[in-house]
Order: C-alpha cells, then structure tokens, then sequence
C-alpha cells in the first residue's frame, strides 16, 4: 500500500542530494517509477471492488446512474477527474509549440552547408523532437478517451443506453491491464 510520507521523503531525499552526475538522476528516475508504480497499484486495489459492484448494478434493468457514479467511474477509466483538464491542454500547447519551433529551426538548417556544426545542430533538434513527441501522443490519447467517455454519457447519463455505455467501457477496463496512470 502506498504511503505517501515515506513516498515524499525518499523522492525529497533523493533529489537533494543528486549531483551533477547522471546516475544521481538515474536514482531519482527509479524512484519515481516505484512510486508510480505504487500509484497505480494502490488505485487499483481501491478501486477495482467498487468498479466491479458498479459494473453490475449497471448492467441490471432499471439501475440509475447517479453523478456520483460518472465522476468515480471517469476517474477510473479515462485517468482524469473532470473531462476537460486545463492542465493537459496547457502542456500540449507547450509541446506542440516546443516541436513546431524545432521544426521550424530544422527547416532553416536545410539551406546551410553541409558541415559537422550544421549536423550537430541537426541532431540537437531532432533530439527536441524526439524528447516532446511521446508527451503529445499521450495527451491526445488522453483527451480522446474523455472525449469519448463524454459523448457516450452525454449531458445527464440516466437513459437506459448512457447506463449501457458507460457499462461496455467499465467492463473493457475492467477486463484488460491497467493503464500507465490512475
């Protein structure tokens, strides 16, 4: 089970004391896949009791759906709290602008002379490109599961085909492995 004290101080302990070296930071990143790990693990197994006696009720002719039921039930599936997570849109911002300015500074490097310094700064770009683009692909992937766990429920998620919907998407979660974040 994940505690959170012990959690904040290795991280905190870890980080203060990290040089200029890369295994500090290596140390650092170890730790931090431990306690998403732990994160994750923790979530499911508070979770996956109440995801499995909700799943059924759903499935049962008449079951309402309460607002209750769609915040945990998004939570659980999708990752986020609310549908829309200013968060997430703020950082694909940052990231689709930080790959449009490498772009744009690749594109500049095209009418240079072939040279070691103008390969360098090819490598240096495409490396930003490379840093930024895995952060795209899983803030879209993100917001796309919302979006559709928001269309499937629609405004107020009581008819019996909101209640059907959101019963075929917890089952599907259910019944596969666990995402890469709670």
């Amino acid at each position: 089970m994940l505690n959170f004290s012990s959690l904040y101080s290795e991280l905190e302990s870890l980080y203060s004391h990290a040089g200029r070296d890369p295994e500090s930071f290596r140390r650092f990143a170890g730790a931090l896949e431990r306690a998403q790990a732990e994160l994750r693990a923790t979530f499911e197994e508070m979770t996956r009791d109440f995801a499995e006696r909700t799943l059924a009720r759903l499935r049962r002719e008449g079951a309402e759906v309460t607002e209750e039921d769609v915040r945990l039930l998004r939570s659980w599936i999708t990752g986020e709290a609310t549908g829309g997570d200013l968060r997430n849109d703020d950082a694909l911002l940052d990231r689709l602008g930080e790959l449009q300015g490498a772009l744009e500074e690749l594109g500049d490097v095209r009418h240079e002379p072939l040279s070691l310094g103008s390969l360098d700064r090819v490598r240096q770009l495409l490396r930003r490109c490379a840093r930024v683009t895995p952060d795209i692909v899983n803030t879209l992937e993100r917001m796309d599961l919302v979006r559709r766990f928001d269309e499937a429920l629609g405004e107020t998620p009581t008819a019996p085909t909101d209640r059907a919907a959101l019963a075929d998407m917890l089952g599907e979660r259910l019944h596969r492995n666990p995402r890469s974040e709670p």
